[in-house]
């Protein structure tokens, strides 16, 4: 039996595989369904399936034909996600998700003082292909605000912003 694969994930969600058994015959198939799939569809040869998971492994038993073609669909929709409420150095913190990739802010594209960037949530995101960035990534893009801080020459601690700088 042969088994060709045809996808580009982590980018885009669907991912094919043709089936190409010597004989038909019955078998089956599993495929890893990942936590972070809160819905996907998978079809045979374009029909729908309803499958068994068991284990984070969606099963499809059947009798398996050369040139059967399975495709399973995950939706990739960019998730914000927050840390355990008891991880104290993440408190106030959030991750942007989509599919399996965790996206993180840099200076290269943000600026120094990551520290005071903040995204507004209730805006959206927009995730866009760009071919020129480490031969083709999915880049994330919304609206976020940047916090003033305080110039080094100020005191570390001030009352009522009446800050003096050191002479």
């Amino acid at each position: 039996m042969t088994l060709k694969m045809k996808s580009s994930f982590p980018w885009q969600g669907e991912v094919g595989l043709e089936v190409n058994p010597d004989t038909s015959r019955p078998f089956t198939l599993a495929f890893r369904i990942p936590n972070w799939a809160s819905d996907y569809q998978l079809t045979v040869n374009g029909h729908f399936v309803d499958v068994e998971v068991r284990n984070g492994y969606a099963y499809v038993e059947r009798t398996w034909q050369k040139g059967d073609h399975l495709s399973i669909e995950f939706p990739l929709e960019t998730k914000v996600i927050h840390a355990h409420p008891q991880v104290r150095a993440n408190a106030g913190k959030i991750a942007l998700q989509r599919g399996p990739i965790v996206f993180c802010a840099e200076e290269a594209d943000n600026g120094s003082n990551l520290q005071s960037v903040a995204i507004r949530c209730q805006e959206n995101i927009d995730a866009s292909f760009a071919n020129d960035r480490l031969n083709g990534v999915i880049v994330l893009k919304g609206k976020g605000v940047r916090t003033v801080t305080a110039n080094a020459n100020e005191s570390l601690y001030c009352l009522k912003r009446r800050c003096k700088q050191k002479k």
